[in-house]
């Protein structure tokens, strides 16, 4: 841009990997099932907190189970995620935290790596995913 540009603090922006909600779905981080309310559309501090990765499970009305996950790389900047389960997507906000300045001429570059799987994530597979992505 020839200009300097702000990304206003809000609760959702940048990134998003929307998910199938055509059945029961559950969010998951590194530590498990997230059972953390859902955030507030109006509120950035609602958001849920920064982590490795995210993934989100439905289970079909015919007991298929689809996996996806959004794996977030520490180049990026600072984000908070925002977990909205009437709606069904992986967002990392880096506006959740604070505004976000981009300078005139220079690039925002957002580094993730989605992960869309056929069934439930193996144990341990997206932390392994995780370590090799952040490395890079």
């Amino acid at each position: 841009s020839e200009y300097d540009v702000t990304v206003n603090q809000m609760a959702f922006t940048g990134a998003c990997f929307r998910c199938r909600k055509d059945g029961a779905y559950t969010f998951f981080d590194p530590h498990g099932e997230v059972k953390l309310p859902n955030s507030s559309a109006t509120d950035p501090a609602s958001d849920w907190p920064s982590q490795p990765w995210y993934s989100h499970q439905l289970t079909l009305p015919d007991g298929r189970v689809l996996s996806s996950a959004l794996i977030d790389h520490p180049a990026n900047p600072r984000s908070l995620w925002h977990g909205a389960r009437g709606v069904s997507f992986l967002n990392p906000c880096i506006s959740a935290v604070q505004p976000v300045d981009i300078p005139a001429g220079k690039p925002l570059t957002l580094r993730y790596r989605a992960v869309a799987f056929d069934g439930v994530f193996p144990d341990g597979m997206l932390d392994q995913m995780s370590t090799a992505w952040r490395a890079k």
